[in-house]
């Protein structure tokens, strides 16, 4: 998020955080008082997020068709009935957020338009104001509430936060919501293998002979942890997956899945279509542990107050 928002700031684009809201269907419960709702169609929080991502898919479309591309990051949680919400930070230039904000309340709007609260709350809008503090930090108690609630204190609904962060992970396990998602910029899974290849004994052979300036550089910001010099090399925020100089690279399984389909397994890195960098170097297997019969000699007592259970001794 650090590394979106110093780009963000080089370039001069205007920070905007959206919170998207399904229609009252969707929610089995009223808010104020809490109480069944009358509306509620049978939807689980898995049908909601696929009507979200339904939204989410045409705003996308309908922006690439003006040639608009905002990025940065979004934050999937659920209301107190378990519905799924959408908190979205997004940068883009000054002269796109209108068109931006008015794409998006057309589509969320679709549904439904004139049940009551459907203008207000389908879609709100908040400018990010510099002088009140940096789009990171506006965003970042969204992202740590949905993790494990440290220092966030109360939550909406004035509960601990850390407790409640307990649920909302059970909550996303169970109904398979994927609860953060980047939105533009360079593939994440990228980032992730540059940073595995550079801590593999074999990476500066291996680097030397390719003689490839910015692919050294690009594994040099992702093992630094500098994401902000990471997405620059990659193309910028706004690159397509096709354009970038490092992808991903996948193999097919030679075994298909219990359910019959083909299993594709990431390996490593593809550099401008050409060189491929090994990432993963080992095949795991899942098996039994065989029984072994532990004789009471091959443990001992270790004793003493402060000092570990057991200590090996022979």
């Amino acid at each position: 998020m650090s590394g979106i928002e110093e780009i963000a700031k080089e370039n001069g684009d205007i920070g905007i955080f959206y919170t998207l809201t399904a229609p009252s269907k969707y929610h089995p419960y009223l808010s104020k008082p809490c109480k069944p709702n009358p509306k509620y169609g049978n939807y689980s929080p898995a049908d909601t997020q696929k009507y979200m991502n339904k939204i989410w898919a045409s705003i996308r479309a309908k922006l690439k068709r003006r040639s608009i591309q905002p990025y940065d990051f979004r934050v999937v949680e659920p209301h107190h009935d378990g519905t799924p919400h959408w908190h979205i930070l997004l940068f883009a230039p000054k002269d796109d957020i209108q068109t931006i904000t008015e794409t998006i309340r057309h589509y969320t709007l679709q549904e439904d338009p004139y049940e009551r609260g459907a203008q207000k709350h389908r879609a709100t809008v908040e400018l990010i104001d510099p002088n009140k503090g940096s789009a990171t930090g506006y965003i970042a108690k969204y992202i740590a509430k949905n993790i494990d609630g440290k220092d966030v204190g109360e939550d909406l609904y004035g509960r601990d936060a850390v407790t409640s962060a307990l649920r909302i992970r059970a909550w996303a396990s169970n109904w398979k919501i994927r609860q953060f998602d980047a939105i533009g910029g360079p593939s994440v899974t990228v980032w992730r293998e540059a940073r595995r290849f550079a801590n593999q004994d074999i990476a500066e052979k291996i680097l030397s002979s390719i003689n490839d300036e910015t692919l050294q550089q690009i594994i040099d910001a992702a093992d630094q942890g500098d994401w902000a010099a990471f997405v620059k090399l990659s193309g910028g925020p706004t690159v397509s997956r096709k354009e970038q100089p490092l992808r991903a690279f996948h193999v097919i399984q030679d075994k298909p899945s219990k359910y019959g389909e083909t299993v594709k397994k990431i390996m490593g890195l593809l550099v401008s279509g050409t060189h491929k960098l090994v990432t993963r170097l080992r095949t795991w297997d899942v098996r039994p542990v065989p029984r072994v019969n532990i004789s009471n000699n091959f443990f001992c007592s270790s004793g003493g107050a402060n000092a570990p259970p057991l200590e090996f001794c022979q």
